[in-house]
C-alpha cells in the first residue's frame, strides 16, 4: 500500500468512525437490572407487546453482557439491520438479542440463553426517537427492578462482568481482553449480514 493510499484508507476510517459514534450518540438507553424471576418471566412472556418502532424493549441475563458499549453497540447494528434490510429475525428485539450474543442463528441464541442465562437480567430499552417514557410507564420497570446507576466514569455492567460466561459466549481465550474482543466480534456480524 503506498502512503497516499494509506492516508486516504485512514481518512475513510475516520470518517466511518465519526458517523458511527454520531448515531450511537443517538441511542437512548434505559437499563434496569431485575432480581424478581416472576416479572422477568411475565415481561419474557409480553415483550412483543411492548415494542414500538423506535424502541427496542429486551431483556437478557446480565451475566451475558460485558459493558454498556456492548449493549449500545448491538442496538446500533440491531437499528441499522433494519434500516438496511438485513435483518435475520422479522423482530427488532430478537435482533437485538442477536447481535448482543454475536450470532446470526436465532437456535444458538436460545441454546446460550437455556442453558447460561441465570438471574439477574437486564432490561434493556433502546430507542432512536421517542416512546421510552411510555414503555418504561407501561411495563412498571420502577416498581420491579432497578435503573442501573452510570457514572461517567465507571461502567457498572463492566465492572461485575461474568468473565468466565463471557469466554464460553463468545469463545474469548486467556489474555483476550473481554470489552474489546466483544465488541469486534459483533461488530463483524454486520459483514456476515
Amino acid at each position: 500500500m503506498t502512503q497516499a493510499s494509506g492516508s486516504v484508507v485512514a481518512g475513510a476510517v475516520e470518517i466511518v468512525g465519526r458517523e458511527v459514534l454520531s448515531v450511537l450518540n443517538k441511542i437512548e438507553l434505559h437499563i434496569y437490572t431485575c432480581n424478581n424471576r416472576d416479572f422477568t418471566e411475565h415481561l419474557i412472556s409480553n415483550l412483543e407487546r411492548y415494542q414500538v418502532p423506535d424502541c427496542i424493549l429486551q431483556i437478557i441475563p446480565k451475566n451475558f453482557v460485558v459493558s454498556i458499549k456492548h449493549i449500545k453497540l448491538a442496538a446500533y447494528l440491531a437499528f441499522k439491520a433494519f434500516d438496511k434490510k438485513r435483518n435475520i429475525s422479522k423482530k427488532k428485539h430478537i435482533e437485538l438479542l442477536l447481535y448482543l450474543l454475536g450470532e446470526r442463528q436465532i437456535n444458538k441464541v436460545i441454546e446460550k440463553l437455556r442453558t447460561l442465562g441465570r438471574l439477574p437480567y437486564l432490561v434493556v430499552l433502546a430507542c432512536m426517537g421517542d416512546g421510552a417514557e411510555e414503555i418504561v410507564s407501561e411495563v412498571n420497570l420502577q416498581e420491579h427492578c432497578s435503573k442501573l446507576k452510570q457514572t461517567n466514569d465507571i461502567d457498572p455492567i463492566e465492572a461485575s462482568a461474568d468473565i468466565d460466561t463471557l469466554k464460553i459466549l463468545f469463545n474469548l481465550r486467556e489474555g483476550d481482553e473481554p470489552i474489546k474482543s466483544v465488541l469486534c466480534k459483533i461488530s463483524s456480524l454486520i459483514l456476515q449480514a
